[in-house]
């Protein structure tokens, strides 16, 4: 039949013509700055990538300390130093970003 061939036919078709949409060699990622990029993503998203990130990061950081502590072995030994670094700086981030009332790892 020949909706059967249709769209194996089709997908051939695309797959040996190549894509659609010709990307210049020139316009990949790495050559963009970090604020060229930001700029991009903010164009496309409408959204700060960089705040969004960072906020992310600082409301998720209580769980992956939890998570860090609890590691054992040598990945437990490298990520110890990671966790002395954050409790070292935590008067100074809790003034800046206070705790979420909801607390992040009680489902874990």
């Amino acid at each position: 039949m020949k909706m059967d061939q249709t769209f194996p036919l089709l997908r051939r078709e695309i797959v040996e013509a190549g894509p659609l949409v010709k990307i210049p060699e020139g316009a990949v990622a790495s050559s963009f700055t970090e604020r060229q990029f930001f700029a991009e993503f903010n164009r496309i998203a409408t959204t700060n990538l960089e705040n969004y990130f960072f906020g992310a990061v600082d409301f998720y950081t209580p769980c992956f300390v939890t998570i860090f502590k609890s590691k054992k072995g040598s990945v437990g030994e490298k990520l110890a130093e990671i966790v002395q670094l954050i409790d070292s700086r935590k008067p100074n981030v809790t003034a800046v970003h206070p705790c979420s009332p909801r607390p992040l790892c009680s489902t874990w």
